[in-house]
């Protein structure tokens, strides 16, 4: 039986950020996306981790993909997940020149971003076809999975809590109250949505469980430790002769900043036409943006109330070291001013006529 639903999450999450002592108040929204790193998966295995080796995974990733970019030995051919990688050609006028700002500033272009290398500026590969894109459901539960006699899918599902018989997992609780019994009991609920399920379930810190009146299954470091990108983005007017806003997305320049580890690139510094043309004085706009990849900082995740109802308390505590402020902040710093700084200011020059909206930039999480 599969759930479909959310777990409380999908609403706006009323969030705490803090750095240095700041705090601000924001909302946050679940989604965003994700890269895998070489170096990433090798700290996962020097912590232990079993199965995540690079060779493991490509094996699944190829096993996956359907992809027509790339080498054989690093690509799948046959899987359930179309990949299209999008050529210089197919990007719009203003995405096009902030690749050709790159690589005049000194950064390789990139044809394969899932390749052997990925220090350089490409475009997005996408998992989109006649405009549609193709997630997990779409993917695999098709009509024929869907038929099957062992499989049934509540739509709809808002999720509570997990029901215990002493430390094993029997059942998931809805909110509307019905028990949905299983052997396995597999939670995965996003880094928001499994946490606070987890906690609302008696899995967490014992002290924040008490304060919401929770009975203690396990003494867990559940939200603890957390970790999103820091991600600052400026919306920019476009030129009449560079105004074609489709496809919306991209190009992206991944890259390291000085101040990264050996085999770390740490920097994403991306354009997009994901916003509404409207918001600009010309009617189409691009918005740059850089995230930083692999931050030392720390936040938590913890209930509001014991309520599923009720959004969690996120604390992103974004650029809480020093490391993390350098890379990411301007003029103070180091790079990236001088390393993304220098392919924004240089793409403006070439596409924009004026920044379209001075109130729409600012730091967002996950946003890489």
């Amino acid at each position: 039986m599969g759930l479909r639903g959310h777990s409380g999450c999908d609403r706006l999450s009323h969030s705490g950020a803090s750095g240095q002592g700041a705090r601000r108040q924001f909302h946050s929204q679940r989604g965003g996306g994700a890269a895998c790193t070489r170096r990433g998966l090798a700290t996962w295995t020097a912590r232990g981790i079993g199965n995540w080796s690079l060779e493991e995974v490509l094996k699944t990733y190829r096993l996956l993909e359907n992809s027509d970019a790339g080498s054989d030995l690093l690509h799948g051919r046959t899987g359930p997940f179309p990949i299209r990688q999008q050529t210089f050609e197919e990007l719009t006028p203003s995405l096009r020149a902030f690749v050709e700002a790159a690589a005049s500033q000194g950064f390789a272009r990139i044809a394969d971003p899932n390749g052997d290398r990925q220090n350089g500026v490409t475009a997005y590969p996408f998992n989109i076809l006649s405009g549609v894109r193709r997630n997990t459901a779409f993917v695999y539960l098709s009509d024929e999975v869907r038929g099957r006699p062992n499989l049934t899918v509540v739509g709809l599902a808002e999720v509570d809590s997990v029901e215990f018989s002493g430390t094993t997992a029997t059942a998931v609780r809805t909110v509307d109250g019905t028990i949905h019994e299983g052997g396995e009991i597999i939670l995965s609920a996003g880094a928001y949505g499994s946490a606070a399920i987890l906690m609302r379930s008696g899995i967490g810190v014992p002290g924040d469980l008490e304060r919401h009146g929770i009975k203690l299954v396990a003494d867990r470091p559940v939200g603890l430790r957390f970790q999103d990108h820091p991600f600052h983005y400026s919306v920019h007017a476009l030129r009449p002769d560079a105004a074609r806003m489709t496809p919306a997305a991209g190009a992206i320049l991944w890259t390291a900043s000085s101040r990264a580890h050996a085999d770390e690139l740490d920097l994403h510094i991306s354009v997009s036409h994901l916003i509404d043309g409207a918001v600009s004085p010309t009617g189409s706009a691009v918005v740059l943006a850089t995230g930083l990849v692999r931050p030392e900082s720390m936040g938590s995740v913890k209930l509001r109330s014991a309520s599923p109802k009720a959004a969690p308390l996120i604390d992103y505590n974004f650029l809480a070291t020093p490391r993390d402020r350098s890379r990411m902040v301007g003029r103070q710093a180091q790079p990236p001013d001088s390393e993304g700084g220098r392919v924004c200011r240089c793409h403006r020059r070439r596409v924009a006529a004026r920044r379209a909206h001075p109130k729409r930039r600012g730091p967002r999480p996950g946003r890489p």
